[in-house]
């Protein structure tokens, strides 16, 4: 499993040292999106967080908060500890978003608000 995973980053950081050729057409992160999709759907809690990332900052997709929370949800049940933290990033934002701009209130549930 551990030399799996090794495998796949290997490729992916060879992917991205490569230049790509110009007659392809075909924009590198939209291929990288592609990959980690399959690889999510089968269930890898890295690609289920790199996903989130690129759902996340929109890049090689458009822009879907939801979609990343919820990807970052799977990978950290998982045990992903980087997904983990992003969640807890987003909370904090979150929880200052609600003051700053009312229309962000719901994208994200404010656990503080209930704690004493």
């Amino acid at each position: 499993m551990l030399m799996r995973r090794l495998a796949i980053l290997l490729s992916l950081l060879l992917f991205f040292a490569l230049p790509a050729p110009a007659a392809e057409g075909e924009d590198p992160y939209v291929k990288l999106f592609n990959a980690l999709e399959g690889m999510a759907a089968n269930g890898d809690p890295q690609a289920e967080y790199g996903l989130g990332q690129m759902y996340e900052n929109g890049i090689g997709t458009k822009a879907d908060l939801d979609r990343a929370h919820v990807l970052y949800l799977r990978s950290a049940a998982k045990g992903n500890a980087l997904a983990q933290r992003r969640l807890y990033e987003i909370e904090l934002g979150a929880c200052a978003a609600l003051v700053a701009v009312p229309n962000v209130a719901g994208q994200y549930r404010c656990l503080s608000r209930n704690r004493s």
